[in-house]
C-alpha cells in the first residue's frame, strides 16, 4: 500500500495505522477506479526509479543510499483533492546527475531526478487524466 499524505510540502503529515486504513477504504469507496489508477502510475514510476538510479561506485565513496530513499504514495490536499507523488528524500537528490560510467538509462551529465521521477510523472499523468476523465464520464452516463 502507498504512503498516504495529509498536506503539502513542509506542512504535511504522513498518515500511518489503522487510520491509513480506513482513509484508503474510504476513498477506494467512493472511486476505486480512479484511486487504483493513480496508485498503480505512482508504483510504476516508483518502481521504475528505484530499478534505474544510480548507485556510487566504492572507489568514489561510500554511497548514501539515495535509491532507498524514493518514494512513492498519495497525497490529501485540503479541501477535495486527492494527488498521486514520487520523490527523493535525500536532500541532495536533485543535484545528482549521471556520470560517463553510470550504470542507468540516463546520458552522462543529466540529472537523475529529472530523468527518472519528473519526467516520466509528467509523461503518464497526461494519460492518467484522460483515463480518469474517460472513467467519470463513463460513470455519469
Amino acid at each position: 500500500m502507498a504512503t498516504l499524505r495529509y498536506g503539502k510540502y513542509k506542512s504535511s503529515v504522513e498518515i500511518e495505522g489503522p487510520l491509513k486504513e480506513t482513509i484508503f477504504k474510504a476513498m477506494r469507496a467512493a472511486s476505486s477506479e480512479i484511486i487504483d489508477a493513480i496508485d498503480k502510475t505512482v508504483d510504476d514510476v516508483e518502481a521504475d526509479a528505484k530499478k534505474d538510479w544510480p548507485v556510487r561506485q566504492k572507489r568514489f565513496g561510500k554511497s548514501k543510499d539515495s535509491k532507498s530513499k524514493i518514494t512513492g504514495g498519495v497525497r490529501l490536499i485540503p479541501p477535495n483533492t486527492i494527488e498521486g507523488f514520487v520523490g527523493n528524500s535525500a536532500p541532495y537528490a536533485w543535484a545528482i546527475k549521471a556520470g560517463r560510467e553510470s550504470d542507468t538509462s540516463v546520458q552522462a551529465g543529466e540529472r537523475v531526478a529529472d530523468a527518472l521521477i519528473w519526467s516520466p510523472m509528467r509523461q503518464k499523468s497526461d494519460r492518467l487524466a484522460v483515463q480518469i476523465a474517460e472513467k467519470i464520464i463513463k460513470k455519469t452516463r
